[in-house]
């Protein structure tokens, strides 16, 4: 990918995730896509689990 790409990549730790998505959230958007870096299962569950009950939504 390119140097852009990541760096408006979300990335780190579950915590830190969710704390890069909160101002997306809290500007009002009403869907975000993320695309996991690899297609996992696990990374799948990961965010499901991990990442979105994080989020003030």
């Amino acid at each position: 990918g390119s140097d852009s790409t990541l760096d408006h990549a979300i990335r780190g730790t579950p915590e830190e995730c969710a704390a890069q998505l909160q101002p997306h959230v809290d500007s009002g958007v009403e869907r975000i896509v993320l695309i996991p870096y690899h297609y996992e299962p696990e990374q799948v569950e990961l965010i499901a689990n991990e990442v979105i009950p994080r989020l003030a939504l």
